[in-house]
């Protein structure tokens, strides 16, 4: 058996593996030092999270929430099929107004959290972030501007990362764009090409404004993708602060 990954780790502590590799990550245990390590790190990480988010979690389910659940309603209901289909008799078979739109979109969403929070608090975005980038880059600026701390959850499916197609496929276009059949091997290469380009530029955007970043994929566990991501956040705060003090002490 191969030496335990952070998410069967994390499985085996959380009591979630089978006895037959319970017993095997025990022995593992047993026998490597450096692994019985990393499992009191991801216990640690664990508790933090949990302690992190228990006043959260206790806090009472809204009452608009409640009633949703029981399918009652008590505001507007907003028909997203016949907004669509006036959006589209108003605007026709044009196109070029779509990117316009999802920039004001994620602009305007991150704007409106801004002015929502009237002082210094903790910001977690969890998208795909498959919008506007220089659009995404000024919301995100925005926030910055007001002091939040800021984590950045990217999310993206398994498939738009590795992009495994073969085969003449359909592919559903998004919004109001239309669907393309192809070949999906004479797309790959440039594809990927893009697509790193994308998330480089979003992750140094993060960067430059002191953001926490993290790429999250959909067939991760979450244990594991939180537990590295608080685990570097902490590194990243040590070495920070002991940079401080060496700085001061000179």
């Amino acid at each position: 058996m191969q030496k335990p990954s952070d998410e069967r780790l994390i499985a085996y502590l959380d009591g979630e593996l089978a006895e037959g590799e319970r017993a095997e990550i025990a022995l593992w245990l047993e026998r490597d030092e450096a692994l019985r390590e990393r499992a009191a790190e991801l216990t640690e990480s664990a508790a933090l999270l949990r302690s992190a988010l228990d006043e959260v979690l206790r806090e009472p389910v809204p009452e608009r929430l409640i009633a949703a659940a029981r399918g009652e309603t008590t505001g507007t209901v907003t028909d997203l099929a016949a907004a669509r289909a006036t959006r589209a008799r108003r605007f026709g078979d044009r196109r070029w107004w779509i990117g316009l739109a999802a920039a004001a979109s994620i602009f305007g969403i991150l704007k409106r959290v801004t002015e929502s929070i009237p002082g210094r608090g903790m910001v977690v975005v969890l998208s795909d972030f498959l919008v506007d980038r220089e659009a995404l880059i000024k919301g995100l600026e925005m926030l910055c501007q007001r002091k939040h701390d800021i984590l950045a959850f990217h999310v993206l499916d398994d498939d738009e990362v590795t992009f495994p197609f073969s085969g003449t496929t359909r592919f559903e276009g998004m919004e109001e764009l239309p669907n393309l059949l192809c070949d999906p091997r004479a797309l790959r290469d440039g594809y990927l090409e893009a697509l790193e380009e994308y998330l480089v530029e979003v992750r140094r955007g993060c960067t430059r404004l002191g953001i926490d970043y993290a790429l999250v994929r959909t067939g991760d566990y979450l244990d594991a993708v939180l537990s590295k991501f608080l685990h570097h956040r902490m590194a990243v705060r040590a070495s920070a602060k002991m940079g401080s003090h060496g700085g001061k002490s000179s």
